[in-house]
């Protein structure tokens, strides 16, 4: 895997790529993006270290930002691991951003089937990869063939947890999840599971702006005879609710009626209980 320095990277005339990273501070040119670490962490960096020296071997897989280049610093005989570069696409909106507009409720939609496929591909890979921070935050949506905006793409993905290699961070509402029902979160440990339960939590969350648990059942039931999504998903919303262990849960795909574009779009508009 090719290095650059961070002296190389410094001297660059980058602008700031306008999202959220607890994880770093995030940079473009006009093809790639330049993350380097918050951390100086040196456990940390050589977990990340290992991840990013897999993942960027894999570039069979097309629907997630994979590293390009290590940021390194120091002199040869003694790098250290500093960040990493991958490829920059202009014209990208965030998943959560395109669910808060009326004019692209269907390509949301779209949009979220497609997401949704592709996290089920990487959990069928060899690599044994789970996301762990699988918010709507952490995708980005392009234009397709036809300019519709459906085409997605995962980020972070130097966060994920690789086999052994354990995940630096969950979700918040997956965090906030776990912590009221109680449950065990192992970061050396999560499961696929837990990346479908924060796709639907996050999904909850763009449409009631609240989490799962201060959703009112008389609400959520009174929505869900307008969305066929909300009404497939009923049965999974009280369960995640009223649970004891952690629930298998239904990825998004299989639940997701595009026909609620119009519905959806119309509640955008009117500025119905839509977060």
């Amino acid at each position: 895997m090719k290095s650059i320095s961070l002296k190389e990277v410094r001297s660059m005339n980058l602008e700031p790529l306008k999202v959220r990273s607890l994880g770093g501070y995030i940079f473009h040119s006009s093809d790639k993006v330049y993350k380097l670490f918050r951390t100086n962490d040196k456990d940390i960096i050589l977990n990340k270290k290992r991840k990013i020296e897999i993942l960027s071997v894999m570039r069979d897989y097309a629907h997630a930002f994979l590293p390009i280049e290590k940021i390194e610093d120091g002199p040869f005989w003694n790098r250290t691991l500093k960040g990493y570069t991958t490829d920059y696409r202009s014209l990208g909106i965030r998943m959560d951003s395109l669910g808060l507009d009326p004019l692209r409720s269907e390509d949301y939609l779209r949009a979220l089937i497609n997401a949704s496929k592709h996290l089920k591909e990487i959990h069928e890979r060899s690599e044994e990869i789970v996301l762990g921070d699988a918010t709507f935050e952490n995708i980005m949506v392009y234009p397709d063939e036809e300019g519709k905006y459906t085409e997605t793409k995962f980020i972070d993905f130097d966060s994920i947890q690789i086999g052994e290699l354990k995940c630096d961070a969950v979700s918040a509402l997956l965090y906030y999840y776990f912590f009221v029902k109680r449950f065990s979160l192992n970061f050396s440990y999560l499961t696929p599971d837990m990346d479908k339960i924060s796709h639907l939590l996050s999904f909850f969350y763009l449409i009631f702006g609240d989490d799962i648990f201060s959703i009112k059942p008389r609400e959520f039931d009174q929505l869900s005879e307008q969305l066929n999504t909300l009404y497939r998903l009923r049965p999974t919303f009280y369960y995640l609710r009223q649970c004891c262990r952690i629930p298998d849960v239904p990825y998004l795909h299989q639940v997701i009626d595009v026909n609620d574009a119009a519905v959806l779009s119309k509640m955008l508009r009117n500025g119905v209980k839509l977060y």
